[in-house]
Parts: structure tokens; C-alpha cells; sequence
């Protein structure tokens, strides 16, 4: 008798879960917060020869054009502020412009443009060419301050979680 009790609670300590996962698929539910404070793109993009600049674990990139004025010039020096926020990360951080074949202080170039990327936007790229997180940029200093924030916090969640770290 005692050991039938066991078997039993033994099996629905593996079937609950598995019942309680399949109905919440079944009935569509999700939860509705959300942890990181970049934005998915809609599809995935992947630069290719991305190895060619040898890039780090994480690279934070924009989209520049080929007379870069001051708004072009200002979104690098936020570039360069993230990174430098980043304390103890910052060597695991490359900072790269894309379409670019200027060389900038601290910045990396890759030559290729991709055409679905916005230019007044920072861009999150892993280190095979995955873009994964976009930050659009403003005309506001304090919104692009709090863009700042949930760029460096969306780095630091991904290297304290990283394996290859």
C-alpha cells in the first residue's frame, strides 16, 4: 500500500507539469512582460562575412551613411558611451559602423550595407552576424539617455547568462 503512494506521487510529480504546459499552449497564453528593452526585428537578418572584422562576443552597431553630419557623429559618441558604461565588459564589446571604410578611433568598419537596417538606430550583433536587438535613436537627449540604459542593461543580462563567457 505504502509503496503504491509513492509510485503515485512519483508519476504526478512528472505529469503535472507536462498537463499544465500542454493547456497552457492549448489555450494560447503567454506572459506579457517583457525583459529586454530593445526591440526584435521583424526578421531575422545576418551579415555576411561578418568574421572578416573579427568580431568580439557582442558588437553594438549602426547604420551610417556616406556624408556623416552631426547627428551621424553624435550617435558614435553613444556608441562609444555604452561601451565605456559597460565597465568590466567593455573588452567583450566591439563598436562597428556598417557601410563604412573609415576608420574611427575605438570603431570597427564593415564595408556591406544592409538595406532593412534604419540609420538612426543602434543595433545589438552577436558575434556570427545575428542582429538581434535594434535601440532607435531620437532627437531627445533624455530618451536616447534611457535607450542608453536599456542597451547596457540588455548587455549585461546577456553576459551574465553567456556560457562562453
Amino acid at each position: 500500500m505504502n509503496n503504491k503512494k509513492v509510485l503515485t506521487l512519483f508519476v504526478l510529480s512528472f505529469v503535472t507539469p507536462l498537463l499544465l504546459a500542454f493547456i497552457l499552449l492549448k489555450i494560447n497564453w503567454s506572459p506579457v512582460q517583457q525583459v529586454n528593452n530593445g526591440t526584435f526585428l521583424t526578421q531575422q537578418i545576418t551579415l555576411k562575412d561578418w568574421q572578416l572584422i573579427k568580431p568580439k562576443q557582442w558588437s553594438i552597431a549602426q547604420q551610417t551613411v556616406k556624408k556623416c553630419g552631426k547627428k551621424c557623429l553624435n550617435n558614435q559618441q553613444q556608441m562609444q558611451q555604452v561601451a565605456n558604461a559597460l565597465g568590466k565588459y567593455k573588452d567583450k564589446v566591439d563598436l562597428v559602423l556598417l557601410g563604412s571604410l573609415a576608420t574611427v578611433s575605438g570603431i570597427k568598419s564593415y564595408p556591406l550595407q544592409h538595406k532593412e537596417l534604419q540609420v538612426n538606430t543602434l543595433y545589438l550583433i552577436d558575434r556570427f552576424g545575428l542582429i538581434v536587438l535594434a535601440y532607435p535613436l531620437s532627437d531627445n537627449a533624455e530618451e536616447n539617455r534611457l535607450i542608453k540604459i536599456g542597451l547596457i542593461k540588455d548587455l549585461k543580462k546577456l553576459f551574465k547568462f553567456a556560457r562562453s563567457a
